[in-house]
């Protein structure tokens, strides 16, 4: 029997913390060879390399918690003074450059800078998407937002970019309700060039 076979519990946590720092990094789109680091050549070889894996998943995974952070886009509540629609706008132009000033413009003769709001006025009622009406900042019907949206988030994804979790979903209502799901589907649809006709009610005067 060799040494490191005397010490199994030494040498299940060392492959415990291989296995976590590599799960860590792969978060952030790095790749780790396998098998991490070297052979342990003895029991107390080990339990060293043990402790200096331990160490390294916790800063690795310290990394990666900060990276989520950087690159997990913010839904702001709307309520009074927070100006919801204005910072979602911000968190988009991080994504699409150069839509943040076309956004408030469009919106202000749209759908307004404040709550969301339906054709002629007034708030979201349940089962209000399926009258083929338009809602929201930029006034979108939920069909043509729900396509924008998908869009929008495979775009995401594609640069490790990601939306707190009651907006991963295209296909739920919740995302044509959110600042941050109203301008992420408009910046795409400006920032590619697929916005066509959606706003040429509006154009020379805000759009």
């Amino acid at each position: 029997m060799t040494a490191p076979e005397r010490c199994p519990w030494a040498r299940a946590g060392l492959v415990f913390y291989r296995v976590r720092y590599s799960h860590h990094r792969r978060v952030r789109g790095v790749e780790t060879p396998w098998p991490a680091g070297r052979k342990p050549q003895s029991c107390p070889d080990a339990r060293y390399l043990a402790d200096e894996w331990q160490g390294r998943a916790r800063a690795a995974r310290e990394t990666t918690e900060e990276w989520i952070e950087e690159h997990t886009l913010v839904d702001y509540s709307v309520r009074e003074g927070n100006q919801a629609w204005a910072r979602a706008v911000r968190e988009v132009q991080r994504l699409f450059p150069g839509t943040e000033a076309w956004l408030l413009s469009c919106s202000a003769v749209e759908g307004g800078h404040g709550r969301w709001v339906r054709h002629g006025g007034g708030a979201y009622y349940r089962g209000y998407e399926f009258t083929n009406e338009v809602g929201n900042w930029m006034q979108y019907r939920w069909g043509t937002f729900r396509g924008h949206y998908r869009s929008a988030l495979e775009w995401l994804r594609e640069r490790s970019y990601r939306v707190p979790r009651h907006l991963r979903d295209p296909g739920n209502v919740r995302a044509w309700l959110s600042p941050l799901g109203a301008a992420l589907a408009a910046g795409w649809a400006r920032y590619t060039g697929a916005d066509d006709r959606h706003w040429e009610a509006s154009w020379n005067t805000g759009c």
